[in-house]
């Protein structure tokens, strides 16, 4: 792997803070998770070739009342230390492996789960993370243990059709099938058949791990190898674009469900509730004020959930935390309950709450009617940062901006 430079300064100043964090005074560290993230810290030190023994020997002393990835992450900051120092690695591997759970299947041993602790949903915790740092611990420590394929192939069958359930998961997944990766000892020949172009030949060999191949035309796709006596994996990435406009968009609950109005304010008086004409647009003068309400029901508590509330053109936003702002860009209530972030965008607002409790939330904005023309307003959605396919979206609009 190519690594980038970084510049020196800002690598002593990162390293500091990772130093700091090792010490049990530092107050800093997630509460709940103090403990990880001191290992986490050790972990990214060791990495850069800056740790030092005794915060290693220290955590590792205590490493049984750890979660399984941090046991995994000191046996593998230690074994970047001196060879003194791996007197400590027999009992982590120990520990390790203790954790690992196999079962009898058609008389060949499977992997079948990890013994871990319950963890924050805060931090993501999930058995893939455990397991792929258990993989690459492994691979660091012991290269050669025979039960290493019984690892791989276990992470390799608990993903599913998009990855291994969340994006953090994956990221770990994929981190440590490419640290036990072993390099073939003959060349593999491959041959995609794809919609659209001819074949693509191709060669996975030690020199090169990869063959990719893409298409930008729907259909079969046929994979051809040849001479492999062990498993090879696929990784596809699907893109499109919607065939319809985002204004005929309709609203796609799928773990939440968001309602989308739109208020005229009028210089004085009570808001008045603006519904599409018999053309499908919301009709708006230049110089209307809008506010937007939009509207989220969550079945679950939540962790990092992002809204995403798209402003269509023509409408200029209206940011109420500038001191230059005019009055009527404060909304006229509120959120039910206030984001960690808010950032409003020329062309959206982002909401994002790290912590979104089950029930009914509402968050208003304001824009101005500026450009005459017809516009496409996007759906709004709701949607978890890490978890794909936990969203929601409301209905798409189109505005009409009369002069």
């Amino acid at each position: 792997m190519r690594r980038l430079p970084v510049d020196k300064a800002m690598r002593g100043r990162l390293q500091h803070v990772l130093e700091q964090a090792l010490r049990s005074d530092y107050p800093h560290l997630f509460n709940r998770e103090g403990v990880r993230e001191r290992v986490a810290a050790l972990w990214a030190l060791a990495e850069g070739g800056d740790l030092q023994p005794a915060y290693a020997t220290e955590l590792a002393r205590r490493a049984g009342q750890f979660a399984t990835e941090s046991v995994a992450e000191i046996a593998a900051a230690i074994q970047g230390l001196p060879a003194a120092d791996h007197a400590l690695l027999p009992p982590l591997e120990s520990e390790m492996w203790n954790r690992v759970q196999t079962r009898l299947l058609h008389g060949n041993t499977i992997y079948a789960g990890l013994t871990d602790q319950p963890a924050d949903p805060l931090i993501l915790p999930s058995e893939t993370r455990g397991l792929a740092e258990v993989i690459r611990a492994v691979a660091v420590t012991t290269p050669q243990e025979p039960r290493l394929g019984l690892l791989r192939a276990g992470l390799l069958r608990i993903a599913d059709g998009d990855g291994w359930g969340s994006t953090n998961a994956t990221a770990f997944a994929l981190r440590a099938l490419a640290a036990s990766w072993q390099k073939p000892g003959e060349d593999i020949p491959v041959s995609f058949a794809l919609p659209g172009p001819a074949a693509t030949p191709g060669v996975i060999s030690a020199a090169t791990p990869l063959v990719a191949a893409s298409t930008s035309v729907p259909g079969a796709m046929t994979i051809t190898t040849a001479g492999v006596g062990d498993t090879l994996a696929l990784l596809t990435d699907t893109t499109y674009v919607p065939t319809p406009l985002g204004a005929e968009a309709k609203a796609a609950p799928h773990g939440f469900v968001v309602g989308r109005s739109f208020l005229r304010v009028p210089a004085t008086g009570p808001m008045e509730r603006l519904e599409a004409g018999a053309d499908g647009s919301v009709a708006l003068k230049v110089g209307d004020v809008v506010e937007e309400v939009d509207e989220v029901v969550n079945p679950e508590p939540r962790t990092n959930v992002a809204w995403r509330l798209p402003m269509a053109a023509g409408m200029e936003p209206l940011n109420p935390n500038l001191a230059t702002s005019p009055a009527n860009a404060q909304p006229s209530a509120g959120p039910t309950l206030s984001p960690d972030y808010a950032a409003y965008g020329d062309d959206q607002v982002l909401v994002v709450y790290t912590e979104l409790p089950q029930g009914t939330f509402t968050f208003r904005s304001r824009m101005r009617a500026t450009v005459p023309g017809r516009f496409t307003a996007p759906p709004a959605s709701a949607e978890t940062m890490y978890q794909a396919g936990v969203i929601g979206y409301s209905d798409g609009a189109r505005l009409a901006v009369n002069p």
